[in-house]
């Protein structure tokens, strides 16, 4: 279960720095590739350089187009996924159960961003010249959102933690205890004749326990002195 979740948290932290608001972002904010008029302050112009030159050129046709249904979906990654990457490294810190539901949410939508997207790399107008480096680098965002859902499917605290019917059986069980009535102890520690008890069986044969008879106390002996007159009264 651990595994997962630190597999979440690392892949939230890559995207954030490295994807969400680097490449996906400079798809919003450069317009036209060949005709740069003027580099943005984030990402630098090092990166943009660099990510054209070793990517976009050789292989990502539709990049380069920049089509608007690939400019929504960039303002998907931007607006939605890159602030549910930051909740999932808080929940992580945090140990945040909350983040089941919006993980849910999240890789749905991404399996559906991905269809689309190497759908129309590898079969589209825009098509890669290698349709494998294109599936290679797009599987993790089908892989780990069917082990996400999956995952988060299995386990209602993803955290760890009582289920919400736990927490119903134990609020049930201290509302007993808190009415139960307290046991008193005797008062007295004399020991007195008890009636017996009822006779209990065993093995078809009853099994009366024994009595205990009260034993009368004696009277006191009289003093010497009085002994002695009595004799001579006698």
């Amino acid at each position: 279960m651990k595994l997962v979740l630190w597999l979440l948290a690392l892949f939230s932290a890559v995207n954030v720095v490295f994807i969400t608001y680097s490449i996906s972002l400079e798809a919003l904010v450069i317009p036209d590739i060949d005709h740069i008029e003027q580099y943005p302050v984030w990402p630098p112009r090092v990166l943009v350089d660099a990510l054209h030159k070793s990517w976009v050129r050789p292989y990502d046709p539709m990049l380069a187009a920049r089509p608007v249904w690939y400019k929504t979906l960039m303002c998907w990654e931007v607006l939605f996924f890159g602030p549910y990457y930051i909740a999932v490294l808080i929940a992580t810190l945090t140990k945040g159960n909350w983040i089941r539901m919006p993980t849910v949410i999240y890789s749905s939508v991404m399996l559906t961003k991905m269809s689309i997207l190497i759908s129309e790399e590898i079969f589209g107008e825009h098509k890669s010249p290698r349709p494998d480096l294109i599936a290679a680098v797009h599987l993790p965002y089908v892989l780990l959102p069917l082990l996400l859902i999956a995952f988060m499917w299995k386990h209602p605290k993803p955290f760890g933690g009582l289920t919400e019917k736990q927490k119903v059986v134990r609020k049930k069980e201290n509302a007993a205890w808190a009415t139960a009535p307290a046991v008193v102890p005797a008062a007295s520690t004399t020991t007195t004749a008890s009636a017996p008890s009822p006779a209990k069986k065993k093995g078809g044969i009853s099994i009366r326990p024994l009595a205990v008879k009260p034993v009368a106390a004696s009277a006191p002996a009289a003093p010497a002195s009085e002994a002695a007159d009595g004799k001579k009264t006698n």
